[in-house]
């Protein structure tokens, strides 16, 4: 395919000219339909030299592809120096361009400053001393790679929360503690916590924080519950949400911001509500996390939400089935849970029991 650019598009319009210490001069008469009907932005290059080694490139031929991704004209860029438009990558494409022997093809891809991922294809031309260079877009390639490895990611990442998660409600505490210790670990947070209402306030329950960090659970056991559902369940609507605005996270959320010291910035909030009877009864909080990272951070919290709210809602229940109302003791159902473990068990001790009556 390079073969084919560079015959119909530079030997139509090259004439051969003296060699100067820039590279390779040419003289142009390049049609309308030269120059635009190429779809692919296409090149046609010439090494310059500094004391035999090659320190820059001219462009000998451009087509307006390639001249409007420069965002410049094609008469500008003909036959100047592309360390004028590209000096933050020049090193790289004298590589790419320059570096091959004569008969070699090279293939890569690279990143441009205007977000675009492209292939780039370099060969041999057909003009003396020079190389060409055709490039392809594969934005959506691109875009379909980092959605799969996304998916995968976060999809890892589920599984693994919901095997440490996945316990008896008696280990309930160490595997909430483990999970979130993970979950802050692999997204790079600073703290990751557990709020949940209880009576009129909410409370940070679970917390993990990033080690060196001030842990801040001391002080928000007493959050306006009423005000957190409030702002919960209009703002997420049953979803999650991030916040990348420190602003806009004081605004939302004051009482979170106001458990930490004045020196600390809070760069970005991920949470996500679990809910009892359809009404938002905690949330999971992730603090400053790596949003570089590969993943699909509103779909991993809002099912850690499911998983973390699951587990709670199930131990709350445990204790209400097993805790007197009154006096907030056990009742019978653990008594004759340890009654039969020490039946299974056979101690070779003696067991007492103490009965009180109030």
């Amino acid at each position: 395919m390079i073969d084919v650019l560079t015959s119909y598009n530079a030997n139509q319009v090259y004439q051969d000219q003296a060699r100067d210490d820039l590279g390779v001069t040419v003289n142009f008469s390049l049609s309308a339909d030269q120059y635009r009907d190429m779809p692919l932005p296409f090149i046609i290059a010439a090494p310059v030299y500094q004391e035999k080694r090659v320190v820059d490139i001219q462009y000998i031929y451009v087509n307006q592809a390639y001249a409007e991704i420069m965002g410049q004209g094609w008469e500008k860029l003909l036959g100047n120096r592309m360390s004028n438009f590209v000096k933050h990558k020049l090193a790289f494409w004298i590589k790419v361009i320059c570096g091959a022997s004569d008969g070699e093809i090279r293939q890569g891809t690279f990143h441009s400053r205007t977000g675009h991922w492209y292939e780039y294809i370099t060969a041999k031309s057909s003009v003396p001393e020079t190389r060409s260079l055709v490039m392809i877009n594969i934005d959506e390639q691109k875009r379909s790679q980092h959605e799969i490895k996304q998916k995968q990611n976060t999809t890892n990442e589920i599984v693994q929360l919901s095997e440490i998660l996945n316990v008896e409600n008696d280990k309930l505490k160490a595997a909430i503690s483990k999970g979130l210790a993970k979950l802050g670990t692999d997204l790079a947070a600073d703290r990751v916590v557990v709020m949940e209402g209880e009576g009129q306030y909410a409370k940070n329950t679970y917390s993990w924080t990033l080690p060196g960090l001030a842990s801040a659970q001391k002080e928000q056991q007493k959050i306006d519950v009423a005000t957190l559902k409030v702002k919960l369940q209009e703002q997420l609507n049953h979803d999650s949400l991030f916040l990348t605005d420190q602003a806009e996270i004081a605004k939302r959320f004051p009482e979170i911001v106001a458990a930490y010291d004045s020196d600390y910035q809070l760069e970005n909030v991920l949470l996500a509500p679990f809910y009892e009877s359809g009404r938002v009864s905690g949330a999971v909080v992730v603090e400053d996390l790596d949003a570089s990272l590969n993943m699909d951070f509103n779909n991993l919290i809002e099912l850690t939400a499911d998983f973390v709210g699951a587990k709670v809602m199930g131990r709350k229940l445990e204790q209400q089935r097993d805790t007197d109302v009154l006096t907030k003791l056990n009742d019978r159902h653990p008594y004759l849970a340890k009654l039969n473990y020490y039946k299974k068990v056979k101690a070779s001790r003696s067991i007492g029991v103490a009965f009180m009556d109030f």
